[in-house]
C-alpha cells in the first residue's frame, strides 16, 4: 500500500492571471522567486481547487471551508483540504500542491509568437531528458523557429545568440499532444540569459476608481494590476496522501444521490481534486473579480514519483482510528445525549445518533440493528427512564451478543445522575461505568481516554499478529 504518491502537471494560461497590483500609495505585491520569475502561489491555486470541488464533494451542511461542517472527517471537501472546525478541532491536509511556477513564457514578436525556456527548467520537471553540464549552456531551437526570429530575438531583447545551437527534437517532448506546437516553436537559452528577460514575462494593466458625485477619479485609485500573459505554460505538483493514514476508511458526499459513500482512498482523492482541476479552464482561479481573469488549462503529466516506503509496507489498523459511536438512551434524556453526541465529534469520532441517522420512511428497527451492528463502541447513558425501556434493553441485549461473539469490548456503561450504582441490572454488573455526576466534564474526559485506550490496543493486537505471521518461516 502507497503512504503517497506525487504527480506532476502543465498549466496553459487561457487568460490573464493576476498576480499582484499596486498604486502610488502601495507597493508592488506580486509573488515572484528567487530569479523574479512569477508564480502562481500555492495557497490559490489549493483554495481555488477546493471551492470548485466543493460544488461536488462535501458533506451536507457544510460551507466549503470547513468551519461549520457538521462532520469535516466525513466530508470529502474537509477531509482531503484540511479543517478548522469549530466543534471537531483541525486537522491537516491530504493534498499538497506546490506553486505553479513558469516554465515556457510567450513572446509576441512581429513574426509570430513563439516560447522561451531553459534546459535547467525544462529538465527539472522531466520534460526533457536530463541534458550534460555543457549542454545546459547551449541554446536550442524549436523546428519551426525561422533565422528571422532569432535575428529579431537578439536585437529586441539585446541577447547574445550562443554559436553552439542546436535543433529540439519533438520526439523528446513527453507533456500533452496539446502543446506539441508550443515545443517546436521553443527557443531554449541558458538558465542566466532567462533570468534577465523577467521584465518580458509579464504584463500591465490600469485601473481607476471614479467618484460618482463628481465623476473625476478618486485621490491614490490608479492600480496597476500585474499579470502572467496569456497562453504562458506553468508546472506545479501535487503529493496526495493516504486517507489511511489519518483514519479515514470511507468519505460521505451527500451532494450526489447516487454516490453517497466514497471510499477513503487515493484514487478517490484523485478524482476529488480532478474535479476541481477540470473547472479551472470555466473558472479560473480567481484574484479579479472581472470575467475572464484567471483561467487555467491543467494537464497531468505522465511521470508519475512514487514516495512510498520502498517495498516495506507500513502496519495498518484493523478498523478505522475514527470509531463510529452507538449512543443510546432514552427519549427523555435526549438533551444530554445531544451534549455528548457533539463533544465526540469535537473528538473526530463518529457518532450514532437517532435522531440523526433514522428519516422518516426507514424501519426504525432495521436502522438500529444496523446501527448496532456496525458500530465500534455503543455508549449506554443509564438512567432510571432508560432502565424501563424496552428499546434500550433490547440494545443492550444485541450489543452484549456482539462481544460475547467477537471477544472484545464494545458496550460502555455512563452513570446519570438520577442512579445509583447498586441498583445496576445484571447484564452491567461486571462492567466498568463512568459517571456523568457529579461533573459531566470528567465522565466525558473518562469516556474519550477509554475509548482511545481500547482502540490502542485493538493496533497493538494487529502489529503483534503481523510481526509473528512474518517471523513464521515461508514456504
Amino acid at each position: 500500500m502507497k503512504e503517497l504518491i506525487s504527480k506532476r502537471y502543465l498549466a496553459l494560461a487561457l487568460e490573464p492571471i493576476h498576480i499582484g497590483s499596486q498604486s502610488k500609495s502601495t507597493p508592488s505585491a506580486t509573488a515572484r522567486d528567487v530569479d523574479g520569475f512569477p508564480f502562481i502561489p500555492a495557497s490559490s491555486l489549493k483554495g481555488s481547487v477546493r471551492s470548485l470541488s466543493a460544488g461536488l464533494f462535501k458533506f451536507e451542511g457544510c460551507d466549503g471551508k470547513g468551519w461549520h461542517c457538521p462532520q469535516p472527517h466525513k466530508c470529502p471537501s474537509c477531509s482531503v483540504f484540511g479543517f478548522a472546525n469549530f466543534h471537531a478541532g483541525t486537522a491537516s491536509s491530504l493534498v499538497r500542491f506546490s506553486s505553479a511556477s513558469m516554465v515556457l513564457i510567450p513572446i509576441k514578436s512581429e513574426f509570430g509568437v513563439f516560447w522561451l525556456s531553459s534546459w535547467y527548467r525544462l529538465s527539472k520537471i522531466g520534460l526533457v531528458p536530463e541534458p550534460s553540464e555543457s549542454n545546459k549552456k547551449h541554446w536550442a531551437f524549436g523546428e519551426q523557429i525561422q533565422d528571422l526570429q532569432i535575428e529579431w530575438l537578439r536585437k529586441n531583447l539585446k541577447l547574445d545568440i550562443d554559436p553552439k545551437t542546436e535543433k529540439i527534437s519533438t520526439q523528446e517532448w513527453i507533456g500533452p499532444s496539446d502543446l506539441r506546437d508550443t515545443y517546436e516553436r521553443a527557443i531554449v537559452i541558458d538558465e542566466y540569459s532567462l533570468s534577465s528577460l523577467f521584465g518580458f514575462f509579464t504584463g500591465l494593466s490600469t485601473s481607476i476608481s471614479i467618484d460618482g458625485l463628481t465623476g473625476r477619479a478618486r485621490d491614490g485609485a490608479l492600480f496597476e494590476v500585474e499579470h502572467i500573459n496569456r497562453m504562458s505554460v506553468l508546472c506545479f505538483e501535487i503529493v496526495y496522501i493516504n486517507p489511511i493514514l489519518r483514519g479515514i476508511r470511507q468519505f460521505i458526499n451527500n451532494q450526489s444521490l447516487t454516490n453517497v459513500e466514497i471510499p477513503a482512498d487515493i484514487e478517490h482523492v484523485e478524482q476529488i481534486i480532478q474535479s476541481g482541476l477540470e473547472k479551472l479552464k470555466f473558472y479560473g482561479i480567481g484574484g479579479k473579480r472581472s470575467r475572464g481573469y484567471g483561467r487555467l488549462k491543467i494537464w497531468e503529466l505522465p511521470s508519475i514519483e512514487d514516495l512510498s516506503n520502498g517495498e516495506q509496507d507500513f502496519l495498518i489498523p484493523p478498523r478505522s482510528s475514527v470509531p463510529l459511536i452507538f449512543i443510546s438512551y432514552s427519549s427523555k434524556n435526549v438533551s444530554i445525549a445531544r451534549r455528548l453526541a457533539a463533544d465526540l465529534q469535537s473528538e473526530q469520532m463518529d457518532v450514532w445518533l437517532d435522531e440523526k441517522k433514522i428519516l422518516v420512511g426507514d424501519s426504525i428497527h432495521q436502522k438500529v440493528e444496523e446501527g448496532i451492528s456496525k458500530c465500534d463502541y455503543l455508549i449506554l447513558l443509564v438512567s432510571q427512564d432508560s432502565m424501563r425501556s424496552n428499546w434500550v434493553q433490547d440494545e443492550i441485549n444485541a450489543v452484549r451478543t456482539r462481544e460475547k461473539s467477537h471477544s472484545k469490548t464494545i458496550l460502555l456503561p455512563a452513570l446519570l445522575p438520577d442512579v445509583d450504582s447498586a441498583c445496576l441490572p445484571s447484564l452491567l454488573c461486571d462492567k466498568k461505568f463512568t459517571k456523568f455526576a457529579p461533573k459531566y466534564e470528567d465522565g466525558l474526559r473518562e469516556l474519550i481516554e477509554s475509548i482511545k485506550g481500547h482502540e490502542n490496543r485493538k493496533i497493538e493486537k494487529h502489529n503483534k499478529a503481523n510481526s509473528a505471521d512474518a517471523k513464521k518461516p515461508r514456504g
